[in-house]
């Protein structure tokens, strides 16, 4: 984003041409969004994620190289589609939910992957306009409102994890959604350079956990096919953050700037009300009814379809590509069942919800498999 006036000198653009060029990032994360797909329900996400971690790193110095407007759109989508985010997501391949319950998780995890990703896009392209020409402040200040967002950002997402364990995923990010939209709301109020700063840092802090939450979750919508869920909530976040700063720009060019800001306002409340949908997955539905006998005689049937793979796969009857996915497919499941049975078990002794739980014993998993 710094480099943004130099590439726009060096391609000849106009304002205009260049916010042609600049949707070529969304797009190619889109594209990079349906490819991973694929890939990952095929070979991993680890795998993915490496592949498309150093893609990632070789093609973003590209765009500093482009002469005109097609080099700039194509060496951009490149390094949007590189750098799609592959989340691993251990979720088993059998008990899968309903396609409807799936689609439906997808659908409410895609809005709010739009609310976080538009509001995100909202402050990179905006805040810096906003304290330039709304505030009167100068082109070196006016870079501080973007540099105090992204501040904030990176730091709440260094301690997302923790907090996330400290008091689970749908408290923290419905509170952390009203307090970037409080911090936003009273930093534009004040019509105070200072405080607009302050304003858009506190907005940053309050929306770092939003997105890798909502990822997150859209890797674990579909058992069956965690790349799926994955990907197509990435898409629908995406949609966000190419449509967000555009309706900006358009309300402000009918209200002003500093009332069309009220969009990532709303935004950030919405997602503070709809932060339940994190808290409930549609392959947790696996199981949920089975008691402790029956999941270890699933765990017994899972162990000697394991013994009868091997087998097959020594006397030849079975390729090792089909004995990898399908050993795969009994590991994950077996990680569920194992899942399930430390969920009872922290129900039954700590009276809590085992994603909220904030300390349960080390060996509590190891117990079990014992």
């Amino acid at each position: 984003m710094a480099r943004i006036p130099a590439v726009k000198a060096q391609a000849h653009l106009s304002d205009g041409t260049l916010g042609v060029a600049l949707f070529a990032v969304p797009a190619g994360l889109v594209i990079g969004a349906a490819v991973a797909e694929r890939l990952v329900d095929r070979v991993g996400s680890a795998r993915v994620a490496w592949a498309f971690g150093v893609g990632s790193c070789l093609v973003c110095v590209t765009p500093g190289f482009a002469k005109n407007l097609p080099e700039l759109m194509k060496r951009l989508a490149d390094a949007g589609a590189r750098s799609i985010e592959a989340r691993p997501a251990g979720a088993p391949r059998t008990g899968a939910p309903s396609p409807r319950q799936v689609r439906r998780l997808v659908i409410a995890l895609g809005v709010l992957a739009i609310c976080g990703l538009a509001g995100e896009g909202a402050i990179g392209d905006w805040s810096a306009v906003y304290l330039r020409d709304n505030l009167a402040t100068s082109a070196g200040f006016a870079a501080l409102g973007f540099a105090a967002f992204s501040v904030t950002m990176t730091i709440g997402r260094a301690v997302g994890d923790r907090l996330i364990s400290r008091f689970g995923t749908v408290r923290l990010v419905r509170d952390c959604g009203l307090i970037a939209a409080a911090g936003l709301a009273a930093g534009l109020a004040s019509g105070n350079s200072y405080a607009a700063v302050t304003g858009f840092a506190v907005f940053g802090a309050g929306m770092s956990v939003v997105v890798p939450q909502v990822f997150a979750a859209g890797g674990r919508a579909n058992p069956a096919r965690p790349g799926s869920g994955l990907a197509r909530v990435v898409g629908l976040g995406y949609v966000g953050m190419t449509a967000g700063p555009a309706v900006i720009g358009a309300v402000a060019s009918r209200v002003g700037l500093h009332l069309a800001f009220g969009i990532p306002v709303l935004l950030a409340l919405w997602i503070a009300v709809a932060a339940p949908v994190l808290g409930g997955r549609a392959g947790t539905a696996y199981g949920r009814h089975m008691n402790d006998k029956e999941i270890l005689e699933r765990i017994n049937g899972l162990i000697e379809t394991e013994h009868e793979l091997r087998s097959e796969l020594a006397a030849g009857t079975l390729s090792s590509e089909q004995e990898r996915e399908r050993l795969r497919s009994a590991e994950e499941a077996l990680d569920q069942c194992w899942d399930l049975l430390r969920q009872r078990r922290a129900r039954r002794e700590f009276g809590e919800d085992p994603e909220g739980a904030a300390a349960r014993p080390s060996v509590e998993v190891e117990g079990y498999q014992q």
